[in-house]
C-alpha cells in the first residue's frame, strides 16, 4: 500500500508518498497523525496529551509502515482515539476527514 496526506517539510516536499509520520509543527515543516492509503481508508489518531512532554512542537501520535502493517506509537497516560474512514481515493479521504473535523476556515480577506 501507499500512504499520502501526512504533511511534509523542506527535505521531502516534492514527494507525496509517505512511509511514516512523526507529527511536528515548525516554521517550514508540518506533519500530522493522519494518512490516506491506497488500501481504501483514511485514519486519524487523536492522542490524549496535547504535545510530547519532551518536545513542545511534537505531537505524541506517530506511525510507521512496516511491510503490510502500520505501527502506531502513542505517548501519554490515557491512550488515543482512532478514527478509520472508508475512502477509495484521496479526495474521498479529505471529504471524510472534513466531515469529522469540519472544513478548514477561509482566511480573512486581509491575509491575501
Amino acid at each position: 500500500a501507499s500512504f499520502y496526506g501526512s504533511g511534509s517539510g523542506p527535505g521531502d516536499s516534492m514527494t507525496l508518498r509517505r512511509s511514516q509520520s512523526s507529527p511536528t509543527v515548525m516554521n517550514k515543516h508540518f506533519e500530522t497523525s493522519s494518512y490516506w492509503t491506497t488500501d481504501g481508508y483514511r485514519v486519524l489518531a487523536i492522542a490524549s496529551e496535547p504535545q510530547d512532554k519532551n518536545c513542545l512542537y511534537c505531537y505524541p501520535a506517530s506511525w510507521n509502515a512496516q511491510g503490510p502493517a502500520v505501527v502506531w506509537k502513542i505517548s501519554g497516560q490515557r491512550g488515543a482515539d482512532m478514527y478509520f474512514m472508508p475512502a477509495t481515493d484521496l479526495s474521498e479521504g479529505i471529504s471524510a476527514l472534513w466531515n469529522l473535523s469540519g472544513p478548514p476556515a477561509v482566511p480573512p480577506r486581509y491575509a491575501f
